[in-house]
């Protein structure tokens, strides 16, 4: 992932050099292999590169035309030779991906991010509109902030980069406290008032002091795809599998992929295996991570990965789980709190195993859960029939999930029928065990924020009707939370993609029949039946996941004297997020094997590593604390009033 930033004078006729030095400096960690800064009237660009493809090393960023437009791009197009049939004579046998982005504006305008398939961030500079375009891909894999006063905006792919040149953190953003604490992230906020974050699948058009936030990309509810028979579902699941794969392993050299034992990661592992010894893509090899976890039983997933190893031929790299909690996260300077802060010396230790590997791009399995709905104890199919009326049909589904005995027959009819079928309100008042806000919160905090509210999930429909549906539309949005934040990039220097979140995969998804995904007793159904002859047969049909919740609680334990100097001094209960007697008490219910908050909990814990590394690297004097009189409003629309969204 390369680097980008830059800024824009409302007033002034040129930026300052010195801002833009400021930007290149922060920047240069990120783009080992050089960049340039670039001024054109009234803004300016940054561009560091981190090069993952040949053509990349003939690029010029930012790229700079007779027409006034000046563009940086962080990214892969995957749709290139679409693009280039229906552009034409507009660009020539020589031209960069840059340069196919930036004659796809010079066709449709504004409209033109609706055609780029692909991982990526992009700054684009209009001089004759006197426009700035921010956006990012619909997934938000790579990173991009924003800042903006009455006289300037100031942009860049490192959040550090904004806070040092404008010195923006006055005051952390306490809703974005709580989003981050229930798993819950809005996409448009930062940890820092005044520092924005362009959405996922949105671009933040800067003009003379006006922003408008526009979404280019959503989930259409009108696509359904409907086949007669099952066998079409799969070949088309297989086909765009493939190309969202092959996609991403048009790089130089070597890559690398996440290897867990899982159905995910291992269809990646061996669908990239088989593209690169077939000579169908451009890497060199695969090389495989996986992290184990040797001494604790129910969190290891060695004999899977063992399995995927022999089947490809090729012995991986695997990572111990005693480096959790080592070293010590604080040393590391970061500017978004991250559940990965737990893991720290793992991600260094993962940063040096692809550097001595000499790859630089990582494949991983995330997002494929949600993608795929992996749901094993039930599905929203039950009340997609009751609304239907189809009640022989629902009958003979419970009763088909029911034998599964994974679920009873009443546990399946709520969280299949009843639940599903509840108003949204009621659902934010009237919340099952487990979804009100845990002891360890504070009370004032929880209630400024509508923490128990955020726990029911997201509230947006998309504009989908079924319960399935709306379901699934859901846990796309969980997946764009899990990874827009970028935390992969706050702890090492390397490209990150996920090939579940293709955009044409996606959209497959979303418009299949649920039961093509979740059958009795049969999780992700359409992929294990695409799989077939790809994946070792011991892989295919394993109904069965582990956790690492054992191998954390261990190093918890082993960890115990460090985590009691933290508790008797706790930023997150001097601040008002945390009550520090429920905190030290569930934190010694999870050292004894009640595991059930230990996920919520880590996501505390690593919230007061990050506070602790900002005062560490000189935040303290502007940190405020919470306060229920000064609670933000919630909705990011009223946060940033004088913009029009």
């Amino acid at each position: 992932m390369s680097a980008q930033g830059g800024a824009l004078f409302f007033e002034a006729d040129c930026v300052p050099g010195r801002l833009l030095n400021t930007l290149d400096l922060e920047l240069e960690p990120r783009g080992p292999d050089g960049g340039h800064i670039v001024r054109v009237g009234r803004a300016g660009m940054v561009y560091r590169a981190f090069h993952t493809r040949e053509e990349s090393r003939r690029e010029i960023q930012p790229l700079v035309t007779p027409f006034g437009h000046m563009l940086t791009w962080d990214g892969r197009l995957d749709n290139r030779r679409e693009l280039e049939r229906v552009l034409g004579a507009c660009l020539t046998e020589e031209c960069t991906q840059t340069e196919v982005v930036l004659a796809s504006y010079r066709k449709w305008g504004a409209e033109f991010l609706t055609h780029l398939v692909g991982d990526y961030a992009l700054c684009l500079w209009d001089q004759e509109l006197s426009t700035v375009y921010l956006a990012r891909d619909p997934f938000g894999i790579r990173p991009l902030f924003y800042h903006a006063t009455g006289t300037l905006a100031i942009w860049a792919s490192e959040i550090g980069a904004v806070v040092s040149a404008v010195d923006a953190c006055a005051e952390l953003d306490d809703d974005y406290i709580a989003a981050y604490l229930t798993g819950t992230e809005d996409w448009a906020r930062t940890p820092y008032k005044g520092v924005f974050s362009v959405p996922p699948g949105s671009v933040v058009m800067v003009k003379n002091g006006d922003i408008q936030v526009r979404r280019f990309w959503s989930a259409d509810p009108k696509n359904e795809i409907r086949y007669q028979k099952d066998s079409d579902y799969a070949e088309h699941f297989s086909e765009l599998f493939r190309e969202s794969v092959a996609c991403r392993l048009q790089v130089e050299g070597p890559v690398m992929a996440e290897l867990s034992g899982g159905l995910d990661s291992s269809s990646i592992v061996c669908m990239a295996s088989h593209l690169i010894k077939g000579g169908d893509v451009e890497a060199s090899s695969l090389e495989t991570v996986s992290y184990v976890y040797d001494d604790s039983r129910t969190a290891d997933e060695s004999y899977f990965i063992g399995i995927v190893e022999e089947h490809v031929g090729k012995a991986g790299h695997h990572l111990w789980d005693q480096r959790i909690f080592d070293p010590t996260p604080e040393e590391l300077p970061t500017y978004i709190p991250t559940p990965l802060a737990l893991f720290a010396g793992t991600f260094t230790q993962l940063a040096d195993t692809m550097h001595e590997a000499r790859t630089r791009v990582l494949l991983c399995g995330g997002a494929g859960d949600h993608v795929l709905m992996h749901d094993e104890q039930t599905t929203p199919q039950f009340a997609d029939l009751f609304l239907q009326g189809n009640l022989v049909e629902l009958v003979r589904l419970l009763r088909a999930w029911s034998a599964t005995g994974n679920a009873t027959y009443l546990e399946l009819m709520w969280n299949g029928l009843v639940w599903p079928l509840l108003p949204l309100k009621v659902r934010a008042h009237w919340t099952p065990k487990g979804l009100e806000a845990p002891e360890w919160i504070n009370r004032q905090f929880a209630a400024a924020t509508g923490f128990g509210e955020r726990l029911i999930g997201r509230m947006d429909c998309g504009g989908f009707h079924t319960p399935s549906s709306q379901r699934q539309y859901s846990l796309i949005l969980d997946a764009i939370s899990l990874v827009c934040p970028c935390y992969y990039r706050e702890r090492a220097c390397i490209e990150v993609t996920y090939p579940y979140l293709h955009r044409p995969l996606v959209e497959f998804t979303l418009a299949i029949p649920v039961n093509q995904k979740q059958r009795p007793g049969e999780t992700r159904s359409v992929q294990r039946r695409a799989m077939q002859g790809l994946l070792p047969e011991r892989i295919r049909l394993r109904t069965t996941k582990r956790g690492p919740d054992e191998a954390l609680t261990r190093a918890l334990i082993r960890q115990w004297s460090r985590v009691e100097e933290l508790l008797t001094d706790a930023r997150v209960c001097q601040r008002g997020y945390a009550d520090a007697p429920g905190f030290k008490q569930a934190l010694r219910r999870v050292r004894h094997g009640q595991s059930d908050q230990l996920q919520p909990l880590g996501r505390l814990l690593a919230l007061e590593l990050w506070l602790r590394t900002q005062e560490r690297f000189g935040q303290r004097s502007r940190l405020r604390s919470f306060s229920p009189s000064s609670s933000q409003e919630h909705s990011y629309a009223k946060s940033t009033s004088s913009y029009r969204t």
